[in-house]
């Protein structure tokens, strides 16, 4: 679960929010935020991603076409092979995994979702996004909890788009949010 592999930035930023409220002479009105975690898992992000997506994703961010040339190689005509049943089958989709440029090509794609939702900053000034792998944290505050549902409804339309753009989904049994309650 993403709430569990935390980064030390992350930390920081759940107790930014909740840090104010532990002094009796802050803003009241600050304080009666209530800070919510909600933890989105992509469902096989790694093997769902479409190789053509991430060339485009090389191109638009103005990489050389002599590295687009060598990734397109190392990625394309890819194929498992059965010797013993005689078949072949070609796929043109997955992160390779267990090269050191796999991860890299994971961020390309994700770095478009954080991107995005880097853009909502100033709508949400108590929202903050962070992603291990393909795992999605999202860090919120309101001061009422049915408040959350209009919140963060922007922000998961921003990923759910981002996901159909490359053919990714949110597995919603393994997405998690946590209340933390302020007592």
């Amino acid at each position: 679960m993403a709430i569990l592999r935390q980064t030390y930035g992350d930390i920081k930023k759940l107790v930014k929010i909740l840090k104010p409220c532990s002094y009796s002479d802050t803003n009241t009105e600050f304080c009666k935020l209530i800070p919510l975690a909600l933890s989105l898992d992509m469902s096989n992000a790694f093997n769902s991603v479409h190789w053509g997506d991430i060339i485009e994703c090389l191109i638009e961010d103005g990489i050389s076409p002599y590295l687009i040339h060598i990734i397109r190689d190392f990625l394309f005509d890819r194929k498992i092979v059965d010797r013993e049943n005689d078949i072949e089958y070609y796929y043109s989709k997955g992160i390779p995994q267990g090269s050191s440029l796999g991860p890299v090509l994971w961020l390309v794609v994700a770095d478009r979702l954080l991107i995005r939702l880097e853009a909502l900053g100033d709508q949400f000034p108590n929202l903050h996004c962070t992603m291990f792998a393909d795992d999605i944290l999202l860090l919120s505050a309101e001061t009422a909890s049915y408040k959350f549902t209009r919140n963060l409804e922007t922000t998961i339309r921003v990923i759910e788009t981002w996901a159909n753009d490359f053919k990714l989904a949110i597995k919603s049994t393994k997405s998690k949010f946590i209340i933390f309650p302020i007592k």
